[in-house]
């Protein structure tokens, strides 16, 4: 049997507005390039924001958030060109989830020409659940992906009359339906459809409280751990915005909320998943922060009632 040679060439596994996502084969990180130079200044506020969720968000949770391994900003490219590696990371648990960070040196970039980072890939989900999904959702003749799915429990996808002509083979959609079905014929391996809303909530709060961002435009997502099994991640933090934590500044977590595709349970107060939601959310604040997590819900709940009643007349 012929050796399998692992190549050092990146190739374009997702794009974007804002960025391209490169893997090299014989790496086990993915490497995020701005599109275009002039967002290099955007990249490193990313970057650094990648790096506090990691620390603050991410040690015990159920939904992952990627290491930010390495930075490099060409010359040129920036007002600050540079190279930066986060410090050594000390898991504030003794029960962390995550595995020690891989090491990423300067000469890892030398295929990129624009601002990039490296940061944890997550793998391709396993391969009996992406025959199920082509088998089940995707047009005849289609073999490739999907490689992650994104997780949009606030929306429901209506079955389609007629096959399919066209399908997002890298981010399929699951909505609670959807990963039902994943879920009843994976259950050693997947998580019931709460324990997932819960786990959004927690990461969300966190996202919040913990870190001070608002989490605009991050990403929920359903992918492989590398080997026979899945993995839950929250990726994507180039929008998301620093907020005051005063309840002035409730307006951003809001907004933020409803403009992000539907990742969420939508906040109907009857909902289970919604309910499973709050839950997790609620875990991750603490005590005197926990008046203002009410007026968030307060107000996320009074602008779903007011977006129901106007489809509703």
């Amino acid at each position: 049997m012929d050796p399998v040679i692992l190549s050092d060439t990146p190739v374009c596994i997702g794009r974007g507005s804002f960025a391209e996502i490169y893997l090299v084969s014989a790496k086990l990180w993915v490497f995020k390039v701005v599109q275009n130079p002039q967002d290099a200044d955007a990249l490193v506020r990313e970057y650094g924001a990648c790096q506090m969720l990691f620390d603050r968000c991410n040690n015990d949770s159920f939904f992952a958030v990627p290491r930010a391994l390495a930075l490099n900003v060409p010359r040129g490219a920036s007002k600050d060109p540079a190279f930066r590696m986060p410090p050594p990371w000390t898991p504030r648990l003794q029960s962390s989830r995550r595995a020690p960070r891989q090491i990423v040196i300067e000469e890892e970039f030398g295929h990129f020409d624009r601002a990039a980072y490296a940061l944890d890939r997550v793998h391709d989900l396993p391969t009996a659940a992406k025959t199920y999904l082509r088998q089940s959702y995707f047009p005849q003749g289609v073999n490739i992906g999907p490689s992650l799915c994104r997780l949009y429990f606030g929306k429901e996808i209506s079955l389609p009359s007629k096959p399919l002509r066209f399908v997002n083979s890298q981010n399929f959609p699951l909505d609670a339906r959807r990963y039902q079905a994943l879920y009843e014929l994976f259950p050693q391996d997947l998580d019931p459809l709460e324990k997932v809303a819960e786990g959004m909530g927690e990461m969300l709060g966190r996202i919040h409280f913990c870190a001070s961002y608002d989490g605009r435009d991050i990403e929920f997502v359903l992918g492989g751990n590398g080997y026979s099994s899945f993995s839950f991640w929250v990726i994507d933090f180039n929008q998301m915005r620093k907020w005051t934590k005063e309840e002035s500044d409730i307006e951003k977590l809001t907004s933020s909320f409803f403009s992000n595709d539907p990742y969420y349970p939508r906040p109907r107060p009857s909902d289970p998943l919604y309910i499973a939601f709050k839950t997790g959310y609620r875990l991750a604040v603490s005590v005197h922060l926990s008046p203002l997590a009410d007026v968030f819900f307060t107000e996320i709940e009074a602008e779903q009632l007011r977006r129901d009643e106007k489809r509703g007349g």
